[in-house]
């Protein structure tokens, strides 16, 4: 593509871009805003990529269109008549039971929830999970050391930032409000495109909306046609609900108020199936019960009940208003069948970390989650561990606030249905490609769909870094090296995932939506497709896998990794501090750390010093991975 002129949209001036596909981290040399916003506008019309999911389509085949699906609407037709007919005989029988008072009782969600329902953030910025004697120092022989990080910070520091981080966005509505925990800005609204309703339409017709136009609700899923029952709450409460799905002689309904519950008897009914208000949700979770005291913040889609500071709450709806409308407007564009959700979603933000634990045990490296059955996510503003690591509890927050919502939203609008067994790298691979974290001039912010996350791919680096091998041992997964089990086969059939198989989701994801863009979306259309409460193995994951992308996983392998190794973004440096200090008894006190974080450094400086020892002395060492930063720190105190 050739040289473009572009408008700066803060001070108007006209700037001349050579290379704009190369430039989308430029910004304007008056008033610094950035240029990300013009040039994807250009780039868009311009490119079959698509600027804002980041997915490049083969312009030589076409995607398939709604309109190809017509002639399976009149099977429906017919399906439904005859079905008309079954439910008219199951409704006398419902009526009958519901007469005489055999109506079934729903088990409806309680506070604690199984893990298999849970879909938690752990950790996701952690660069890498090492074991506690990765930073511990030898001591030499005749020389008084301090351990290099406690067993307890070591999982800290392994997640520290440095230094801002310039990502190009394609969309950053959260640049100007989230900033920081701690700080209590006034909000800026994001540029959110309004709401724009569609013109009466001409004769019928079942080609999708026009991309300028917001996602407009797609028609009723076939789920919402099967069959509804008069259920009795344990409240005591009678409401109608819809069946979500049934297996193994499981029945799971879904409620009014968005809740799945599971019964083992159904009174049939041909009432209607209502979806409850958001007020009448917000007045159930606060009339009683652990959400009484929480104040409510309220959007289009959205019902945040909150402990948070004010400001950390108002940028969380709309960080999750903003994803929502993002993630829409992608899957329209893509043609990807989605409707509008049914419920107010709902997001509970605890004050602190230890109000969070409290309400739901989970496990320590959990920092958010969202809950499928209750359709609500958890996360807290402050923990105790941000003051040791501020750079990267700052990035922490909008990352986890939209991985989050992306499940929350996936969830809703008919794309991974909930209950729905899907492979967890797909899962999580997904909710962290929609939610890369960035730095801007403001702080921390929402970095937008599908950019490049650097807190992964430093730990990519690291993973595939020769020096590795002699600091964690030969059993450390290396990307695209295991001939005995190709890194994509690993992952594929992995039942639970560590903080470094995040990164590797995230990664594979990438690739696929960025390079195997047909491929990926037919595949997103297979998963949609998958009933709730149907389990799927292993074995089922990875021949669905092979069926999408290929049997050749080694080579699929290599081009991931040949990927990778070519995308640009900023190296987030490991740190070798020494430290040295006389000490009384004519001893000298050396001890080493690795870490990302500046203020974790000063903290651990302050912490080492002894306050009887003479003069303190320290240096600091770039390296570009973690294991080449061990390395250095094992042969100082070696050498001394």
């Amino acid at each position: 593509m050739g040289p473009v002129v572009v408008t700066c949209d803060g001070c108007g001036v006209r700037i001349r871009i050579p290379k704009p596909e190369t430039a989308l981290d430029r910004q304007c040399p008056r008033c610094s805003t950035p240029l990300v916003s013009a040039l994807t506008k250009i780039l868009e019309a311009e490119s079959p990529r698509d600027p804002i999911l980041g997915i490049e389509l083969d312009v030589s085949s076409e995607t398939p269109r709604l309109a190809d699906a017509q002639p399976k609407s009149s099977g429906f037709g017919l399906l439904v008549a005859c079905a008309l007919v079954f439910l008219g005989s199951a409704l006398m029988l419902g009526l009958w039971l519901a007469r005489e008072g055999e109506l079934a009782i729903v088990a409806a969600p309680e506070p604690s929830r199984p893990k298999a329902v849970a879909v938690s953030v752990r950790n996701p910025l952690e660069p890498m999970p090492a074991p506690s004697e990765e930073s511990e120092v030898p001591p030499a022989a005749n020389e008084a050391t301090v351990a290099t990080v406690p067993r307890e910070s070591e999982a800290n520091e392994a997640k520290d930032a440095v230094a801002p981080i310039a990502v190009p966005s394609t969309f950053n509505p959260m640049s100007d409000v989230l900033a920081s925990p701690v700080a209590t800005r006034e909000p800026i609204e994001p540029q959110f495109k309004p709401p724009v309703k569609p013109a009466p339409p001409p004769p019928p017709r079942t080609d999708p909306a026009p991309a300028s136009v917001p996602p407009t609700p797609a028609p009723a899923p076939a789920k919402r046609e099967e069959k509804r029952v008069r259920i009795r709450t344990k409240t005591g409460e009678t409401v109608v609900a819809r069946v979500h799905g049934q297996a193994d002689g499981k029945t799971c309904v879904l409620l009014p108020n968005g809740e799945i519950g599971f019964t083992n008897g159904l009174a049939e009914t041909d009432e209607p199936f209502h979806p409850a208000t958001r007020e009448q949700i917000r007045t159930e979770l606060t009339q009683a019960g652990p959400f009484a005291d929480f104040k409510f913040l309220q959007s289009d889609h959205y019902l945040v009940l909150y402990q948070s500071s004010t400001p950390f709450a108002e940028a969380s709806i709309k960080l999750l208003e903003s994803l929502y409308e993002n993630l829409s407007d992608a899957f329209h564009k893509r043609e990807l069948p989605i409707h509008e959700t049914e419920f107010p979603l709902v997001a509970i933000i605890f004050r602190t970390e230890k109000q969070f634990r409290a309400h739901q045990p989970v496990d320590a490296d959990v920092q958010a989650y969202y809950e499928i059955l209750s359709n609500r996510i958890y996360l807290y503003e402050q923990s105790d561990r941000d003051q040791q690591a501020p750079e990267v509890a700052a990035l922490r927050k909008p990352q986890t606030v939209a991985h989050e919502g992306t499940h929350q939203i996936l969830q809703n609008i008919g794309i991974h249905p909930r209950l729905a067994a899907w492979p967890l790298w797909l899962v999580e691979g997904f909710a962290e490609y929609c939610s890369p974290p960035t730095m801007t001039r403001r702080g921390a912010a929402w970095g937008g769909l599908g950019q490049v996350n650097p807190m992964h791919m430093a730990t990519i680096h690291d993973l595939d870094d020769p020096a590795s091998l002699y600091v964690n041992g030969a059993e450390r997964q290396r990307l695209g090296r295991d001939r005995r089990k190709p890194l994509v086969e690993y992952l594929v059939t992995r039942s639970a995932l560590t903080p470094t198989d995040y990164a590797l989701s995230w990664a594979l994801t990438h690739y696929l939506a960025m390079q195997r863009g047909t491929e990926f979306l037919t595949f997103i259309r297979q998963m949609s497709q998958l009933p709730p409460l149907e389990e799927q193995t292993p074995e089922q994951h990875l021949a669905t896998f092979r069926d999408a992308f290929g049997t050749d996983l080694a080579k699929l392998d290599k081009k991931v990794a040949g990927y990778l190794a070519k995308l640009k973004f900023d190296p987030l440096p490991y740190y070798a501090v020494v430290f040295e200090q006389p000490i009384p008894g004519n001893q000298i006190r050396r001890a080493t750390i690795v870490s990302q974080s500046p203020s974790m450094i000063r903290q651990w400086l302050n912490q080492v010093s002894d306050a009887n020892g003479g003069q303190t002395s320290w240096e600091v060492f770039p390296h570009p991975t973690r294991a080449r930063a061990q390395m250095a720190a094992e042969q100082w105190i070696s050498n001394h």
